[in-house]
C-alpha cells in the first residue's frame, strides 16, 4: 500500500505519520516496562534510558508537526 505509485502523496504521508505514531506508543510502553525491571540499574548512563527518552519525546514533537 504505501509503495504503490498509484496512490496520492498526501495518502503516504498519512501512513506514515500513522505508523510514526504508533510505533512510538509501542517504544514508550516498552522503555516503561524496561524502565521498571531494571530498577536503579536503568538510570545508570551505560544503560542509556535517559537517551531513549529523548528520543522518544523528540519523535513526538515530530509526529505534532507532521499531523498539523
Amino acid at each position: 500500500l504505501f509503495l504503490d505509485q498509484s496512490i496520492d502523496f498526501h495518502v503516504h504521508h498519512a501512513i506514515a505519520t500513522v505508523f510514526k505514531v504508533v510505533m512510538m506508543q509501542h517504544r514508550q510502553a516498552a522503555n516503561l516496562g524496561l524502565g521498571d525491571r531494571c530498577g536503579v540499574q536503568g538510570l545508570f548512563e551505560y544503560n542509556q534510558f535517559s537517551a531513549d527518552m529523548r528520543g522518544t519525546a523528540i519523535s513526538e514533537g515530530d509526529t505534532l508537526g507532521l499531523s498539523i
